[in-house]
């Protein structure tokens, strides 16, 4: 299977799975709130932006945010190693 190309901005991955445990959710739970936002998002897209294989749409990035009550800054903010891809 080819490799989806990044259309758009990198989020942090890593605050997008830590703010979903932390409130005991699973994919589904986080894809059922955006549904609730009426921006409905997948699962299984959601967990393509936690494993940082595409990058949401800015009506999505905004509708998960929300969903896991962060901010579009937040999820925007990649820690520098990882944009340069030098992250463990």
């Amino acid at each position: 299977m080819a490799k989806r190309q990044r259309t758009g901005q990198r989020i942090n991955t890593a605050l997008l799975r830590r703010a979903r445990l932390r409130k005991g959710w699973t994919l589904r739970d986080v894809s059922a709130r955006c549904d609730d936002l009426k921006t409905p998002v997948s699962f299984a897209l959601i967990a393509m932006y936690e494993r940082d294989e595409v990058s949401p749409t800015p009506k999505n990035l905004r509708a998960v945010a929300i969903a896991l009550d962060l901010t579009v800054d937040e999820l925007l903010d990649v820690p520098e190693d990882d944009v340069n891809g030098s992250a463990a």
